[in-house]
């Protein structure tokens, strides 16, 4: 401890700056993201151990390891716009939670998991989409460019899985 100085409490070290409730948004909208793109990355990795069939197990495997490289750069982008997201943590991942249907995957075909993976980014498309838009009011562009890729990347990914159905 420096002489004369206490040392800092948790609150302190963990004090985010009050920038406005619009950057807040921002991160939070991103946060939520974060959150899906990480619940989504669970289930690739669970689909691309399981799947049967060769190249669509190969092609879920190069999409999880996608998923897997941007929740590092989102989580970044997060934490750079310097702005606490409005809600904590544990609130957005209740949510994920709650708003996930509980299908167990284990039962399922390699069809059926593949559907369901591709309704899942079908949903992370619609949040990503107002999370662009969010961005671009704030004219947080790189924040708006880092989602705008991430969109064209989920819909290459629901593309191809759409075209392993249909093998």
């Amino acid at each position: 401890m420096i002489q004369g100085k206490t040392p800092a409490t948790p609150s302190e070290i963990n004090a985010w700056p009050d920038i406005g409730p619009e950057k807040s948004r921002t991160a939070t909208a991103l946060a939520m993201v974060l959150g899906y793109t990480i619940a989504l990355m669970m289930k690739k990795e669970y689909c691309y151990k399981v799947v049967l069939d060769p190249s669509a197990s190969n092609l879920l495997e190069d999409q999880y390891r996608d998923l897997f490289m941007a929740t590092g750069t989102i989580s970044a982008h997060v934490r750079n716009l310097d702005a606490r997201p409005m809600r904590d943590w544990s609130s957005v991942i209740q949510e994920i939670l709650d708003i996930e249907p509980r299908v167990q995957l284990g039962g399922l075909s390699d069809s059926e998991m593949i559907e369901f993976l591709i309704s899942d980014h079908e949903a992370l498309l619609l949040r990503m989409r107002g999370t662009a838009r969010q961005a671009a009011r704030q004219k947080e562009t790189e924040v708006s460019d880092l989602v705008t890729n991430r969109i064209n990347k989920h819909q290459t990914a629901i593309a191809q899985l759409q075209k392993a159905l249909r093998a």
